[in-house]
């Protein structure tokens, strides 16, 4: 496998697994919402939030908010790996921009989680990487 094709495996690995915990965090309050009772819900959310990664040994074990801003932290230096020669356009800065907000949004999370915070990082990571395909092809 030529470093190109493994710079590319590694930027789609770290978006899927990125995307995918910002789907993890933005369902979960909307599971709680429709399945706990409302006093119990702020435990069940911190408890949600302070879950940490299983497949990892248990003392290097991250919570899955540290992971999230870990991954959306890679998701650059990955794809302008796996880029290579692709141009700079105005859908590589509606990415970067869109990156940023998201980062922004991890950030906030880190800080302070609560409700329409869990919801910000999918559509923002979703549509950089509508961004991204479009940059790419185009």
């Amino acid at each position: 496998m030529d470093a190109y094709r493994l710079f590319v495996a590694l930027h789609l690995l770290t978006a899927v697994m990125a995307t995918g915990l910002a789907l993890y965090l933005a369902l979960m309050p909307i599971a709680l919402a429709r399945t706990a009772p409302a006093a119990h819900r702020p435990h069940l959310l911190a408890a949600a939030l302070a879950a940490r990664w299983p497949y990892l040994p248990t003392s290097r074990r991250p919570q899955l908010l540290h992971l999230a801003l870990l991954l959306t932290l890679l998701l650059p230096p990955t794809g302008l790996l796996a880029a290579g020669e692709v141009g700079r356009n105005g859908w590589f800065a509606l990415k970067v921009g869109l990156w940023l907000l998201a980062l922004l949004a991890q950030l906030l999370l880190l800080r302070r989680p609560l409700v329409p915070a869990l919801l910000l990082p999918l559509p923002l990571l979703l549509a950089a990487a509508a961004a991204a395909a479009l940059w790419v092809r185009g």
